[in-house]
């Protein structure tokens, strides 16, 4: 019986130790961030050359992991767990049509909120800026929805607009001036 209980311990210290050796090289090589999903945060950069190049920086959690110049009219896709980063791309005139339907957009959106009576009783007379606004829609070439952060008297809002049928669908109070998930302007 001694033997036998001897065996047992002997065992279990084996599998013990095995355990133990297996998680040490698991950690090593990095295998726990398999399991535990985690994400890296990839973001994309782009500033206009004189020449009309793009100089695109790509960054991963912060570190710069990939750089470099974007010819005017070419276009770069960056694939992300997230979904895809588009860069530059369209010629100069293109961009200022594109640029100048967006700002009447925005302007349109900027209309149909201050004539909502959710929004003029928030701001009701106090000095407020819009902070951000972001377009979305169901093609690159239609929008459908405007997303505004507002300021006022230092909390922000996001007022969601439905340019189609020309109203207010919420106005949501924010923990900070940057919606999740969207790029401010």
């Amino acid at each position: 019986m001694k033997s036998e209980m001897k065996n047992r311990i002997v065992v279990l210290s084996i599998l013990l130790v095995a355990g133990l050796l297996m998680a040490s090289i698991g950690t090593a090589l990095g295998v726990g961030e398999v399991f535990q999903g985690t994400q890296k945060s990839i973001m994309a950069e782009g500033t206009k050359n004189a020449d009309g190049s793009t100089q695109v920086t790509i960054y991963e959690d912060g570190k710069v992991i990939k750089s470099f110049t974007l010819p005017e009219g070419e276009e770069y896709t960056l694939q992300t767990p997230g979904g895809e980063i588009h860069m530059g791309g369209k010629p100069t005139e293109e961009m200022k049509e594109e640029q100048a339907k967006h700002e009447t957009e925005m302007d349109k959106a900027i209309e149909i909120a201050k004539k909502d009576s959710r929004v003029t009783e928030l701001i009701g007379g106090t000095a407020y800026e819009i902070t951000g606004g972001m377009a979305s829609g169901t093609t690159d070439r239609e929008i459908d929805t405007v997303i505004l952060t507002l300021e006022v008297e230092g909390k922000y809002y996001k007022v969601t607009i439905d340019l189609n049928n020309g109203t207010v669908k919420s106005v949501e109070e924010e923990t900070s001036s940057r919606t999740e998930g969207f790029v401010s302007y």
